[in-house]
């Protein structure tokens, strides 16, 4: 009942994710009766570990993890217009022989036409912005645009919030951006995750999920407060 009343008064001072080995640590260094040899220890410790309440380890280990990808029905109902359109022309000159248009590109022009367009279809299915946000930092990455992960850890970082902001407006647009609000990555939506960084800098990472992202940063920075 000691250990009870000790551990229910100290655990609120630790975070969620340093409360078990906590515990576990004053299982190993507090007297126990009849001096129980170690292997005994061992087994309530391990019995402890394994016991503790999963949810409240999900809520230690929690971390933010989203994939995005342009999903919007006007993108890419403009892309099967263009690539409608130019497969129409490709057939008809290249394949049929008849001219397209009243002054016909030559059919090199045509052949890359038709590469092109494919390409955007693939370009616009296959790129994807990751993002992940845990007890290191923040980190992203776009694919196609990066090779490796990009990284900023909590110590570079003087304030992160979710905010509501207009793309057009304030960034011309989705994708990646540069602009005098400073670096963005987005493919759609109007919410986004803030960073402001020393000496100034500020990044910007789209979100379509603002809410739990919300949770996650309160998380972050009651774990740092403890």
């Amino acid at each position: 009942m000691r250990f009870r009343k000790d551990k229910n008064k100290n655990a609120k001072h630790f975070g969620l994710a340093k409360c078990r080995s906590w515990v576990v640590m004053r299982i190993l260094n507090s007297p126990m009766p009849n001096k129980k040899p170690p292997f005994q220890a061992t087994f309530i410790c391990a019995s402890f570990y394994y016991l503790w309440p999963q949810k409240t380890l999900k809520m230690a280990t929690k971390v933010f993890i989203e994939k995005q990808r342009f999903n919007q029905w006007w993108v890419w109902l403009l892309l099967i217009v263009i690539a409608g359109f130019v497969v129409w022309g490709f057939v008809q000159q290249v394949i049929m022989g008849i001219p397209f248009g009243n002054n016909p590109a030559p059919e090199i022009v045509q052949y890359f036409a038709l590469a092109l367009a494919i390409g955007l279809i693939i370009f616009f299915r296959i790129i994807t912005l990751y993002t992940r946000v845990d007890a290191r930092g923040v980190t992203w990455r776009f694919s196609l645009l990066h090779r490796k992960e990009k990284h900023i850890s909590w110590k570079e970082i003087t304030k992160a919030e979710v905010i509501k902001y207009h793309p057009i407006r304030d960034y011309g647009g989705w994708g990646y951006r540069l602009g005098s609000h400073g670096k963005a990555y987005s493919v759609a939506g109007k919410y986004a995750l803030q960073v402001n960084l020393h000496k100034g800098k500020k990044l910007l990472i789209g979100t379509q999920k603002p809410d739990e992202l919300k949770r996650i940063l309160q998380q972050q920075k009651q774990a740092a407060c403890c």
